[in-house]
């Protein structure tokens, strides 16, 4: 169990005790958005965004009411990692190894959209899989706008949240996803 206190313009500040989910933090994030907020773009806290794939998201979401952002991603070394995160530099340094594959989490969502599908499924807890789901989800819902042909950057972490023994997995291949 996590500890997590949030301080908030809305409200008091509150302490909540249940494991971490992603899925219910982007939630959250969304029914807190202010009404105005009629998209949003999501990114895990290991992502480095790229502003030319924002522009893009930005304005296909007038045609389309959801989209994929990449189809490839570069993971950083340990080492590169620690390097961008001290120097802060703006193009890839160091040892990055690019795969072919889609980002599922990495994507742009009209609200209306997002709140439609009611959101992420907060039964996964921590990481993994949670992401996968609700592209799927979104998949059923509405046909998405195009990928663009830009690498995510994702920096080094450890890959345990890809546990093959893990409740996400099982969840998610159960074939429980909404």
């Amino acid at each position: 169990m996590a500890d997590l206190t949030a301080d908030s313009e809305r409200g008091p500040i509150k302490t909540v005790k249940h494991p971490f989910s992603v899925a219910r933090a982007i939630n959250r994030a969304a029914r807190l958005a202010p009404p105005e907020y009629d998209a949003f773009v999501l990114f895990g806290a290991d992502h480095v965004p790229d502003s030319a794939v924002l522009d893009h998201a930005q304005a296909m979401l007038g045609q389309y009411e959801w989209l994929p952002l990449y189809r490839r991603i570069a993971y950083a070394s340990e080492q590169s990692t620690a390097e961008w995160l001290r120097t802060k530099p703006i193009d890839l340094i160091g040892t990055w190894f690019k795969e072919p594959q889609l980002c599922p989490g990495v994507l742009a969502v009209r609200r209306e959209l997002f709140e439609r599908v009611g959101g992420m499924d907060e039964r996964y807890e921590g990481w993994g899989y949670e992401d996968n789901a609700f592209y799927e989800t979104l998949c059923r819902a509405a046909a998405p706008g195009p990928v663009t042909s830009a690498v995510l950057r994702e920096l080094w972490h450890p890959r345990d949240h890809r546990d093959l023994n893990s409740p996400n997995r099982a969840l998610y291949l159960g074939g429980s996803r909404g």
